[in-house]
């Protein structure tokens, strides 16, 4: 009964912090490298000089080479942006692990005008 009671109040914190962390989603274009986080799930940090491009898309990511979902739950969520990288980036998931992606496609809420400003850095930077 208490290894029960114990696993029991573990998993209803995990579930807080999980709960707690989805508002927490979001993507910060900074100095040099821009920052997606989706709440403790996952997060990517990618130097301006590694992203190759943008583009708006909502087809199937099955179709590219080695793309990867920023969501942790994967095609079941909807995409309208894909990022493509220069070469493999590392998406951090939960507990540490990482997975290799070369694209990786995301939700993101003004799509346009975050492809916008995207673009728009990757100019300066190059």
């Amino acid at each position: 009964a208490w290894v029960v009671s114990i696993l029991s109040v573990y998993t209803g914190l995990q579930l807080l912090g999980l709960i707690r962390s989805i508002p927490r989603r979001f993507i910060r274009i900074e100095q040099d490298q821009v920052l997606f986080v989706h709440g403790i799930m996952s997060e990517i940090s990618v130097p301006f000089h590694q992203i190759d491009s943008v583009e708006l898309s909502w087809k199937d990511t099955n179709d590219i080479d080695s793309c990867r979902h920023l969501s942790p739950l994967g095609t079941l969520v909807d995409h309208n942006l894909i990022v493509h990288f220069k070469s493999d980036q590392q998406i951090t998931g939960l507990y540490g692990f990482k997975k290799e992606c070369r694209s990786m496609a995301l939700f993101v809420d003004d799509k346009v005008a975050f492809k916008e400003a995207l673009e728009a850095k990757l100019e300066s930077h190059e």
